[in-house]
């Protein structure tokens, strides 16, 4: 197998992309065959930097990561006399240190050769860490992102799995934005730390049943979250919602509840609500539901009818890319106001920086140049 190949790292992920034959000379390339020759005392440098805690392997993994992270150049390929040995991309594995020093969670080293790793959070929250991730204009991790998009999919199931019929899920502020206009039919936004969304019934929410010998409102939410986390299997905690509070101890109607679920998800359960009209699949799974008005009100009220990922309240993640730390893989592109119009567009060359493709794939053929066929 022809050992010069390209390297991808980017948004927590490392791919290596092999080329075609041998050239008539020599191809110049980010890694070439574990038999390779270094510059005069170079060898011993970037020795120094890897860790000593690796197979043979990985260790010539790390020697390309260095070298493209010092910007060595590249690593010359040439034709002559083959040299029989065996190719380490093939046996190349993540452990644990190499992921955590160069930020790595997936890695595909040659077809058929992938390995994950989800990097340790030192103890804090994942979705604090995804959030000061994202404000930090970096990517979220891609481990983080898998989970959540797997987790919302099986609230979802499970929801419309208690009456296919009645039931249906919404989503709503920026998650309604994805699930519409930013690809969410494949993934999330690899800025994304949280997930909004709503579980419907056009008839009574059995939830709204739960608990009814609680009198007050404390006792009620608790109960009713309680419940929630045994069907959920996901820890479930009362979200902050003053006026359902209010109209329960005033009046001790319990038409809507809010819900905290796994310290990510803002889940809003309602019932009597007429069914919505418009069907979208999100995450390649999940069907939730949308009206045109609301999706109106949010982008064109809430937004301004701006395409802009805001951070909070105020503040632009496009706009303030300067704050990411440049060397990086997991920076968030500039935007980009080549028309001259004022706002930002941000689109990403392909499907790397998602957790899929639409194919479903973890690691995206790289798209043909417009020149190829």
């Amino acid at each position: 197998r022809w050992p010069a190949a390209a390297i991808r790292v980017q948004y927590w992920k490392l791919q290596y992309l092999g080329g075609g034959g041998p050239p008539s000379g020599c191809e110049a390339s980010d890694t070439t065959s574990g038999t390779r020759a270094y510059r005069p005392g170079l060898l011993r440098r970037l020795a120094l930097a890897a860790g000593g805690d690796q197979d043979a392997a990985a260790f010539l993994v790390e020697l390309d990561l260095l070298a493209l992270r010092w910007r060595l150049g590249p690593a010359l390929t040439c034709a002559l006399p083959a040299v029989r040995e065996e190719a380490f991309r093939a046996r190349a594995t993540l452990p644990v240190a190499l992921a955590e020093r160069h930020q790595l969670e997936a890695a595909e080293f040659a077809p058929g050769n992938r390995r994950e790793h989800c990097l340790d959070t030192g103890g804090e929250q994942p979705w604090a860490l995804a959030h000061r991730l994202s404000d930090r204009r970096l990517a979220t991790r891609l481990c983080y992102r898998r989970r959540i998009e797997a987790q919302f999919s099986g609230i979802v199931a499970w929801w419309l799995g208690l009456d296919p019929v009645a039931h249906f899920a919404s989503v709503k502020q920026g998650t309604l934005l994805t699930a519409l206009i930013r690809g969410g039919d494949v993934s999330m936004m690899p800025w994304d730390s949280d997930l909004e969304l709503s579980l419907y019934s056009t008839r009574a929410s059995p939830v709204l049943g739960w608990c009814a010998r609680h009198l007050a409102w404390r006792a009620r939410a608790e109960c009713v979250a309680g419940r929630l986390q045994s069907g959920l299997g996901l820890p479930c905690a009362p979200g902050a919602d003053f006026l359902s509070a209010w109209l329960f101890e005033e009046h001790l109607s319990f038409s809507k509840f809010r819900a905290e679920v796994a310290g990510v998800f803002d889940v809003t359960i309602e019932g009597w609500v007429p069914r919505m009209p418009v069907a979208v699949r999100l995450f390649g799974e999940a069907e939730v539901r949308v009206s045109w008005e609301l999706w109106e009100h949010l982008f064109f009220e809430v937004f301004a009818g701006s395409l802009d990922k805001r951070v909070g309240t105020s503040g632009n993640i496009l706009q303030g890319v300067e704050s990411c730390r440049q060397e990086h893989h997991a920076c968030i592109p500039r935007c980009n106001d080549s028309r001259g119009r004022g706002g930002c567009v941000a689109e990403f060359e392909d499907h790397f920086a998602h957790t899929r493709d639409p194919h479903g794939e973890p690691f995206p053929r790289p798209w043909p140049s417009p020149s190829a066929g």
